[in-house]
């Protein structure tokens, strides 16, 4: 009886043991896929230099227009938002930009995307961003449920100011 018992314990020691090492094998979960939702050009005027603080060099880009277009939703980004900037002692950047922007059925949308623009070794900096958007109820609301990430980088040709953004809604 006491044999059994033994037997019994050390097969119960065991199992959670064989039960972690084949978690161990096990393929890992599967990540968020994107989604692609639209493309910005947004256009800019000169960057406004506020000066040294605390925290490092802050300034700001007024935006002044734009379009955007993507297979769900388009239209244009209105004038009047900014993108505050912080030039951090180590050469990055942290972003804060606020606008709205009007899809062509009319439906203003504000938009908030932050970021850090990571500065390479070549000089060139890395940018991913994350974003939000204030929806009104109605057509549009799907933006305002999920969660995106973006990439900014140069206009294309043709633009003298401007920056492109890429929106992507994480699945």
């Amino acid at each position: 009886m006491l044999l059994k018992r033994s037997l019994a314990l050390l097969l119960l020691a065991l199992l959670p043991g064989a039960a972690l090492q084949a978690a161990d094998t096990a393929a890992p979960p599967s990540g968020p896929q994107a989604e692609f939702v639209f493309e910005e050009i947004v256009t800019l005027a000169p960057t406004v230099q506020v000066g040294r603080t605390s925290q490092g060099h802050r300034q700001y880009v007024p935006i002044t227009g734009g379009e955007f277009k993507g297979p769900r939703i388009q239209g244009r980004v209105l004038p009047g938002g900014w993108d505050w900037q912080l030039v951090r002692p180590d050469g990055h950047i942290e972003l804060d930009a606020s606008y709205m922007i009007r899809a062509d059925d009319g439906t203003i949308i504000h938009v908030r995307n932050r970021g850090t623009l990571f500065k390479q070794a070549d000089g060139s900096y890395d940018v991913k961003t994350v974003a939000d958007f204030d929806v009104p109820l109605g057509p549009h609301q799907w933006l305002g449920e999920g969660r995106f990430v973006g990439t900014l980088g140069p206009a294309p040709e043709g633009y003298e100011a401007a920056v492109r953004l890429r929106f992507f809604r994480l699945r």
